[in-house]
């Protein structure tokens, strides 16, 4: 069998099993602002946004944009359409199986959402600023 091959088919194998372990690496390095394909998006709304006890949370709710109407339509359905009591936040990825058993929710990237008065920005343990169109 030629050298060759035999490098090729071992080579492939552990290039999966390596990414498969670094999921979330990979996810960082080329899906910065949003979920990679094999990430789920959860969204959590917030009625006060000064009291983050108190939240609905979706699970799964589909992509970004889906998380975004979504929070958008709980706003509007308290009266806070313009968000100035309510917000919202799209978490990206929940990775880390063991915080749940703290009923933590941790997430590979946390993207909230932001008046529009405020330019977007990187924020502090990945997490990255929106603005609001």
């Amino acid at each position: 069998m030629n050298t060759k091959i035999i490098a090729i088919v071992v080579s492939v194998p552990a290039l999966i099993v390596v990414f498969w372990i670094n999921r979330v690496a990979v996810a960082d390095l080329f899906w910065v602002d949003g979920p990679a394909p094999w990430e789920h998006v959860d969204g959590y709304f917030y009625p006060d946004k000064n009291d983050k006890s108190k939240k609905e949370i979706v699970r799964k709710i589909g992509g970004l944009q889906e998380c975004k109407e979504w929070g958008e339509a709980k706003s509007n359905s308290i009266g806070d359409p313009l968000q100035v009591r309510s917000t919202y936040e799209c978490g990206v990825g929940e990775f880390l199986e063991e915080a749940k058993e703290w009923g933590l929710d941790v997430h590979r990237l946390v993207i909230h959402c932001l008046p529009a008065d405020q330019s977007p920005k990187r924020g502090a343990g990945g997490e990255l600023w929106r603005c609001r169109n």
